[in-house]
């Protein structure tokens, strides 16, 4: 009785679902079968359907639909896009209900007074005949605004009212400018700072009050940014928790800004404990990381000296060949530490990875200089360990080539050589030739003028590229004035037979010359012509043992000089405000007096026993053949705008020939970057890094040396100031 039961109520469930569920009634399809497209005046159904995805006819996405709404959004000719899916006779029906923007047709700009309406254009990203896109338009008001603000005008306000036409295609715009009082800084005041005095703090700053027509620009932007520089200064300085506000206010009886800088320097903080974890290098590379650390226990704890101790260490593993290094510091306070005594310890942990080598170096963007005279500037080669040092050192003499407005390099993991730092290297071209023509006076040379043509990338070979490329110098110069004249031409192969000596880095060179200078003194006149031949190269010395750490150059070179020379003295000599020959006996000296005209005349022997042998023994001819020996070092980071390094010259010559004697010659120079005014305004005044030059010279002469040789006082790279 109990199955019948169980089997009944089995089939009156089967039956009940087949009524709910009728056997012959049809699924939903997910073909679309019509887009609509709703809300467009200006743009035509079809050029939007057109830059659908979703077509009629292919099955309905809802993601395909979702980057259909996106990609008529970032066209910017709408405001909205929504989309709407209704299944009419079993298929999709899509709506798209778009609103447009309208055609800007007409910018009128009113009230500027200051700056023009050109100006403001082309500050602004918005455009006639293209839609109106409001979050550009808020974009441009605020750079319009900056401009004004940089002119010194950072109280104008700008309201702007857009009139639409009937129907709704196109749009004008009207922007009314209020520029407002000047709005130069006149004072900055400072509260609460100890550490460092309120003139200190000014130096460091980009925004300076008013002094005259100088400064005083408001920026607040430069004035974040000033507060972030003044930040740092006291977290170098220990001080990590100091916190700085500033407020702006009117200046009183002017028309001016006042900056009141309020600083909380809090507490300072130093180190007391320091510790390196690593665990691949040993002994002598082991113990070098000690000196890559900048702080010391007892010192002054910053975030700066950390980072910099980080990125030192980095640098040498990246030396070594360790390219993907990883250097974490952390700072933890010390168990020592006291609310007098903040100290905290800072530990480096160091993750070496693997050893690299650098792969394949390629070079792009030379399209005149030839990839040789790139090449073998170069301190790296393929198959060589991975050297961070030696990267730099190539990058720095590329720079210093000059041919390039640009040098990049970026390396990646190679994917044809194991464990290797694929080079890429991107230059950019810029014009080399030079033609310089100038008249001048001073005092020495009275009259003169000048014609300079150098071509520092020349190749005598490439007439096809208008002799460019090849890496060569070529310079004649001809300065021709009153007193003086200088013409020579001259012309170096930095690597002289670079293939056939196996690389070797020679350089050989000629120079053809004549001068005659009269400006040393009135009783004689140093004439020459001649030449030389030179020949120079690198010197190798390891400043860095293994490392690689850029130095500078030190090369040494040899010049062999053939001149003539001719001394010609005068046979007078200089007696008060006269010059008098040999064959004169008596100077006579004329003046008239003022109250009665007559003339008086006195008379003043001449003693010519008294004449200046010391000039009359150089007058002659001479046939010199003269070798001069010179060893430099340069560690300038860049031989035209040098900030720092230096720059040391030993030089040997010996004279042979009509006159035999010797020379030695010693000069350094030494920059030092004192500080930079201005880095977001390189045309402000005084703008760019102030660099101090201290060199000094010492040099020997034997005691028969000519004249034409010696030493002399005064000129561009001596003392000044005397005859």
């Amino acid at each position: 009785m109990s199955k019948m039961l169980f089997y009944g109520i089995a089939f009156g469930g089967v039956l009940l679902l087949l009524s709910a569920h009728p056997v012959n009634a049809q699924p939903s399809s997910n073909i679309v079968a019509n887009i609509v497209i709703v809300g467009n005046n200006r743009l035509d159904a079809e050029v939007i359907r057109d830059a659908l995805k979703t077509k009629e006819g292919e099955f309905y996405s809802e993601d395909v639909t979702r980057e259909d709404t996106e990609s008529l959004m970032e066209s910017g000719d709408f405001d909205s896009v929504e989309v709407e899916k209704v299944i009419q006779d079993n298929k999709v029906v899509l709506t798209y209900r778009v609103t447009e923007r309208p055609l800007l047709r007409e910018i009128d700009i009113q009230g500027e007074e200051h700056l023009s309406e050109k100006k403001i254009f082309a500050e602004m990203n918005l455009k006639l005949d293209k839609p109106l896109n409001p979050a550009t338009l808020n974009n441009d008001i605020i750079r319009i605004q900056n401009l004004y603000a940089a002119e010194g005008l950072a109280q104008a306000t700008l309201e702007y009212t857009i009139d639409q036409a009937e129907d709704g295609r196109s749009a004008r715009l009207t922007i009314e400018i209020d520029e407002g009082p000047p709005s130069y800084v006149r004072k900055i005041t400072f509260s609460g700072n100890t550490v460092f005095g309120d003139t200190r703090l000014l130096f460091a700053m980009q925004t300076k009050p008013r002094f005259g027509f100088l400064f005083g620009k408001f920026d607040e932007y430069t004035l974040k940014e000033d507060i972030w520089t003044i930040t740092e200064m006291y977290q170098k300085e220990g001080y990590i928790e100091v916190a700085i506000d500033y407020d702006i206010s009117r200046a009183e009886k002017s028309n001016g800004i006042a900056i009141t800088i309020t600083i909380d320097e809090g507490p300072r903080y130093n180190v007391d404990k320091i510790a390196i974890r690593q665990g691949k290098l040993k002994g002598f590379y082991a113990t070098n990381l000690l000196y890559e650390v900048g702080i010391y226990r007892g010192g002054v704890y910053s975030p700066q000296a950390i980072e910099k101790d980080s990125e030192n260490h980095r640098n040498y593993y990246r030396a070594l060949g360790y390219a993907d290094v990883l250097v974490n510091s952390k700072v933890l306070q010390s168990e020592e530490a006291s609310p007098t005594n903040m100290l905290v310890n800072v530990y480096y942990e160091i993750q070496e990875n693997q050893l690299f080598d650098i792969g394949i170096v390629t070079i792009k963007g030379n399209d005149r200089t030839k990839d040789i005279v790139i090449r073998r500037e170069l301190n790296i080669l393929p198959g060589d360990r991975y050297n961070f040092y030696r990267i730099e050192t190539s990058r720095q003499r590329l720079q210093n080539l000059n041919y390039f407005s640009k040098v990049d390099f970026f390396e990646a993991d190679s994917s044809s050589i194991r464990n290797a730092k694929d080079i890429d290297i991107e230059v950019k071209e810029k014009l080399t030739g030079q033609l310089g023509v100038g008249v001048g006076f001073s005092s020495s040379d009275l009259v003169f003028g000048t014609i300079t043509l150098e071509q520092p990338n020349f190749d005598y070979k490439n007439w096809r590229n208008f002799f460019v490329g090849g890496g060569q110098k070529l310079r004649l110069k001809s300065e021709l004035g009153i007193n003086r004249q200088d013409v020579v031409l001259s012309f170096t192969e930095p690597y002289f037979l670079y293939e056939k000596l196996h690389g070797r880095k020679v350089s050989a060179g000629f120079d053809i010359f004549f001068r005659n200078n009269g400006t040393m003194g009135p009783d004689y006149n140093v004439m020459s012509f001649g030449g030389d031949v030179r020949a120079g190269t690198p010197v190798s010395f390891r400043w860095v043992p293994t490392v690689g750490k850029y130095i500078g150059t030190i090369r040494a070179d040899l010049t062999v000089i053939g001149e003539v020379i001719n001394v010609d003295v005068d046979k007078s000599l200089s007696y008060d405000d006269f010059i008098v020959g040999d064959d004169t006996r008596y100077l006579v000296r004329r003046r008239v007096n003022p109250r009665n005209g007559r003339v008086r005349r006195r008379v003043f022997p001449l003693q010519f026993e008294e004449y200046d042998k010391y000039l009359e023994e150089e007058d002659g001819i001479y046939v010199q053949a003269s070798p001069v020996l010179s060893l430099t070092r340069d560690t300038r980071d860049n031989l035209l705008w040098p900030t720092r390094g230096s720059f040391s010259l030993f030089k040997t010559k010996v004279g042979m020939g009509s006159e035999t004697y010797g020379l030695i010659e010693m000069k350094h120079g030494h920059y030092f970057k004192l500080f930079e005014l201005f880095e977001r305004e390189p045309q402000a005044i005084f703008s760019g890094a102030h660099v101090l030059l201290a060199r000094g010279s010492l040099g020997f002469a034997t005691p028969n040396t000519p004249i034409f040789d010696r030493f002399f006082l005064g000129g561009s790279e001596e003392l000044r100031g005397f005859s």
